[in-house]
């Protein structure tokens, strides 16, 4: 027994030992709460008194080599935040000899792949640079030519004349005084990025996941995951939507192409609502016929924001359906069958649409 109360005192004292560590743990929790909270305020009272100061790494700005070193010149800035991301690099040229500037972002500094941000294996060799303009740029995809910058590449894109303006306004000296003023390249980049806001609406994500396929008498579905979606300054974090295709005995594959969004996509639509209802819940769902027909029924139901959703998704169908990568058999066989179901549904989209 004495034994036995040796050990409760010392579990005893090894306690209270214990809770003294975490009330002590605590008080520097809550110190540290407080000094960050106050250093929070204090970095908000810098950023309102000094808006346009932008902090970066290593920046080199020098004339661009050639018989256009007045109106171009060479950036190249390491860790700099442009839209949330932070970037490791950003190598470009400006140039100011038009109306509105222009942005070159080069693939190669020598030997060596810069500006990472940008997914450059998938597209087409050669691609050596991205221009930013007036024109919307058109990039050259490993799936097909027409695939334009994705989410990610596009909010940095779109924000990077505002950040390097931005930049140029906190410090002007860094502009090569051998090439047109600061005051030039700020009022031009702030013309590129007003341009950039009036580019067309293109439909845009970061992934594309083939999630199942479903297959029963007369239905095959393809379900797709499409992540980080934006479109018409609408960001969609992930969007779920089964392609399928229900077809009689009699009829050919493809025949009547169907679109379904369920529950789980709700939160994409500025009005979804249940269309269909089964065995496999209830949807929203959009039929075709081809070769020309669909549900216009269904269609003009929807909100506007909701058309300019389904008609930018089916404008990528079949850039979707070849940008999957998948060990599935069946896909693999009978991917250009579904490609093609695809561009009949864009087809018939595309018509439907300019009729009004």
């Amino acid at each position: 027994m004495p034994k036995l109360s040796q050990e409760n005192e010392a579990l005893l004292l090894e306690l209270h030992k214990t809770q003294e560590d975490l009330e002590r743990k605590y008080d520097e929790v809550i110190t540290l709460s407080a000094k960050l909270s106050e250093a929070n305020k204090r970095l908000e009272r810098i950023n309102a008194a000094h808006p346009n100061y932008l902090e970066t790494g290593f920046l080199s700005v020098q004339p661009y080599d050639g018989s256009h070193a007045k109106t171009r010149s060479q950036w190249t800035i390491q860790h700099i935040q442009v839209n949330s991301y932070q970037l490791e690099d950003l190598h470009f040229s400006i140039d100011v000899a038009h109306n509105t500037a222009r942005m070159i972002f080069q693939r190669y500094d020598g030997m060596v792949e810069v500006n990472q941000w940008l997914d450059w294996k998938s597209m087409h060799q050669p691609v050596e640079d991205l221009v930013l303009s007036e024109e919307l740029p058109q990039l050259k995809r490993s799936d097909e030519s027409g695939k334009f910058l994705n989410t990610k590449e596009f909010l940095i894109a779109s924000r990077v004349p505002e950040t390097i303006s931005r930049l140029i306004k906190d410090r002007p000296s860094i502009i090569p005084s051998s090439s047109e003023s600061a005051e030039q390249h700020i009022e031009k980049l702030s013309k590129l990025f007003n341009a950039i806001a009036q580019w067309p609406t293109v439909f845009r994500y970061n992934k594309c996941e083939l999630l199942n396929i479903d297959m029963r008498k007369n239905y095959q579905g393809l379900r797709f995951k499409l992540s980080d979606v934006s479109i018409n300054g609408k960001y969609i974090p992930f969007l779920e939507y089964t392609l399928s295709s229900i077809d009689g005995e009699s009829e050919a594959f493809g025949s009547n192409p169907r679109l379904e969004f369920d529950e789980i996509a709700k939160h994409a639509f500025d009005k979804w609502f249940i269309e269909s209802n089964d065995e496999r819940g209830g949807r929203l769902e959009l039929r075709f016929a081809t070769p020309s027909e669909m549900d216009l029924s269904v269609w003009h139901k929807l909100s506007d924001k909701d058309k300019i959703l389904i008609v930018g998704l089916i404008s990528e169908l079949p850039s979707q359906l070849g940008l999957i990568k998948t060990k599935n058999s069946y896909y693999n066989r009978h991917q250009e069958q579904w490609r093609c179901l695809a561009i009949s549904v864009k087809n018939i989209m595309k018509a439907k649409y300019k009729a009004g």
